[in-house]
């Protein structure tokens, strides 16, 4: 006589329960997960910030001046950590100041932080439009991490509040920031309300400044937004010292 063992498998609307659970534990668990990783984010890059800010207040203490892009850009550095017994002059059109802390004067360990993404700009898409840590006079342009793409600073463009009147400012550019990046990053550099950051409408409103052009400015402050291709990401220009 046969002896049926018990069937151990699902029926399909016990799957459809299963399946249902699994889609509304998802959506409640999901978006604080994803918040309290992205707010990690944010406190790391808000550490490689500070970090910038200090290796150029040593390297200011040191030399007493900052070398602005354009002088480096033409003369290159001195790579110390490809070849430290003998160090070559590295000559390129996109080398920065974040190069020199970098790579030359050994203040920094990168130019790159946790949030943020690096892409190829240009009609022939070449141009690496990438992290930077810039000098720039004022009225020159802070360039993108050398590429072609950059703002106006000092007459068209933005003015940090704490270098209004320098001769010339280092900053850090942080690319292509999605805009949960930018909102969470404006929060705790600028100090915007968390509460007034309701949809994307309000978050340009509250803290992108963007370009004359398009109408929307904010003074008074240490950390700029810039829109690109109609808001799909935003470039960050952070204040880090002057002279």
């Amino acid at each position: 006589m046969d002896q049926h063992k018990p069937q151990l498998a699902f029926t399909l609307i016990e799957m459809v329960g299963i399946l249902a659970i699994i889609a509304i534990l998802t959506g409640v668990l999901a978006p604080p997960i994803l918040e309290s990783f992205r707010n990690e984010q944010i406190e790391l890059t808000i550490d490689s910030i500070n970090d910038a800010r200090q290796a150029a207040a040593s390297y200011q203490e040191h030399y007493g001046a900052f070398p602005l892009d354009t002088v480096t850009a033409t003369k290159g550095i001195i790579n110390h950590r490809k070849n430290p017994t003998e160090p070559l002059q590295v000559p390129s059109t996109g080398f920065d100041f974040g190069d020199i802390l970098v790579y030359q004067a050994s203040l920094l360990d990168t130019e790159k932080t946790p949030i943020g993404a690096e892409t190829k700009v240009g009609p022939d898409r070449t141009t690496v439009k990438s992290w930077a840590i810039g000098c720039a006079a004022i009225h020159c342009r802070l360039t993108a991490g050398g590429g072609d793409s950059g703002v106006a600073y000092g007459s068209e463009g933005f003015v940090f509040k704490s270098a209004e009147h320098a001769a010339c400012v280092v900053y850090y550019y942080l690319p292509n920031l999605t805009r949960q990046e930018a909102a969470a990053l404006g929060i705790k550099m600028n100090g915007a309300d968390p509460s007034s950051l309701i949809d994307d409408a309000i978050l340009e409103q509250s803290l992108i400044g963007k370009t004359p052009a398009e109408g929307l400015q904010i003074a008074g402050t240490d950390t700029w937004f810039i829109a690109n291709q109609q808001g799909a990401s935003f470039d960050a220009y952070i204040y880090l010292a002057h002279k």
